[in-house]
C-alpha cells in the first residue's frame, strides 16, 4: 500500500471515529506556544493592526499539544505577544486552534520518522489525504 493510500485509509478511519475539532483558546495560550519559523516583522505588525480592527480573522492554528508547539501561525503568535504587552489594548481575542498530534503521529508512523524530522516547509505533504487537507490548501505559505 502506497503512502497516499495509507494516509487516506487513516484519515477515513479517523473521520468515522471523529472529525477534527476546532477549539477556542485565548491570546495568552497562543503566545505561550513554541514556533517553528522565524516571523517577518512587517507581517507581524500587519497582524497586530488587523487583530485590533477585526479580531481573529484567519485560519485555525494547527498545534501539537504533546510538544506545546505551533505547527502554523508563527506570525500570529508573535502578534499575540505584542498585543499582550500593549497596555492600551483592552480586548480579549478568541483564537481558533486544532490539535494535530494524531495527524503528526500518523505521518511519522507511515514515514518512520519523529516530529523533529517532519517537513514543516511543506505542510501540504503532512496533511495530504486527511480531513485537514483543505484547511492547509487555503494557506499558500504551507
Amino acid at each position: 500500500m502506497g503512502y497516499i493510500s495509507k494516509i487516506k485509509l487513516i484519515s477515513a478511519l479517523r473521520k468515522i471515529i471523529s472529525d477534527y475539532s476546532i477549539e477556542i483558546k485565548d491570546l495568552k495560550w497562543l503566545a505561550g506556544l513554541e514556533t517553528i519559523n522565524k516571523p517577518e516583522k512587517k507581517r507581524i505588525y500587519e497582524l497586530v493592526k488587523s487583530f485590533k480592527e477585526k479580531g481573529w480573522d484567519g485560519l485555525p492554528i494547527l498545534y501539537s499539544k504533546a510538544h506545546h508547539q505551533a505547527i502554523t501561525g508563527s506570525h500570529r503568535i508573535a502578534a499575540a505577544k505584542i498585543l499582550l504587552d500593549d497596555q492600551d489594548w483592552e480586548y480579549s481575542l478568541d483564537v481558533e486552534a486544532i490539535n494535530v498530534d494524531d495527524y503528526l503521529d500518523d505521518y511519522c508512523e507511515v514515514h518512520d520518522c519523529t516530529i523533529d524530522d517532519l517537513p514543516y516547509n511543506s505542510l501540504s505533504d503532512i496533511f495530504e489525504g486527511t480531513d485537514l487537507e483543505e484547511i492547509v490548501k487555503k494557506n499558500s505559505e504551507w
